[in-house]
């Protein structure tokens, strides 16, 4: 019952050792202790029973302790993530989506039908397109594309959907343009604004 543990999302619990100074407690319920998952800068407290708190985030000292776990494999994959699901980036649960782009979708890469889709696309009379999109991570940012050609010419950005953080869950948003008889949608994602 030892060990500091991290969670997918970077929250940080269990105990560590130091030889100097006993056991020292990660406890989310009191320190929130947490690693950022894109730079591996630490946030939050740890307890110490012999020395108190820790603070994992000051400036003087920088505990900006970053191990192997936050490099990027190939395909820009942190290592922890692939680590923490038992994956390497190209592994496919079965539906054709690799582990490194469910990694960019924050879904899990070992459940098949587990990744970023459009869900329904609707017009109105008055030249409206609501389009609804799953999963939508508080985690990534989210851009709705279109096209009139679909196989033909480049995605432009819909106005007023670029780089919009998720809800959770499914998200609905609409493009406003009218602009022509017949469009084409996609939904871009990215870990980062």
């Amino acid at each position: 019952n030892w060990g500091v543990n991290m969670a997918a999302d970077g929250e940080l619990s269990g105990y560590a050792w130091g030889e100097n100074i006993g056991w020292i407690r990660f406890c989310q319920t009191y320190g929130k202790p947490a690693v950022n998952t894109s730079d591996g800068a630490f946030s939050g407290h740890a307890w110490g029973e012999n020395i108190g708190w820790i603070s994992l985030n000051g400036s003087s000292p920088d505990y900006g302790v970053r191990t192997m776990a936050f490099d990027a494999a190939p395909q820009g994959t942190p290592h922890w993530w692939l680590d923490h699901h038992r994956v390497t980036e190209n592994h496919d649960a079965g539906d054709g989506v690799p582990a490194w782009r469910k990694y960019v979708m924050d879904t899990d890469p070992n459940v098949i039908g587990d990744y970023l889709r459009i869900t329904s696309i609707s017009n109105s009379p008055a030249g409206t397109t609501t389009v609804a999109y799953t999963p939508a991570s508080t985690r990534r940012y989210y851009t709705l594309k279109r096209r009139e050609v679909l196989t033909d010419g480049a995605w432009s950005n819909v106005i007023g959907h670029i780089a919009v953080s998720g809800e959770g869950g499914e998200h609905i948003v609409q493009d406003d343009s009218g602009a022509a008889s017949r469009m084409f949608y996609t939904i871009g994602v990215t870990t980062e604004p």
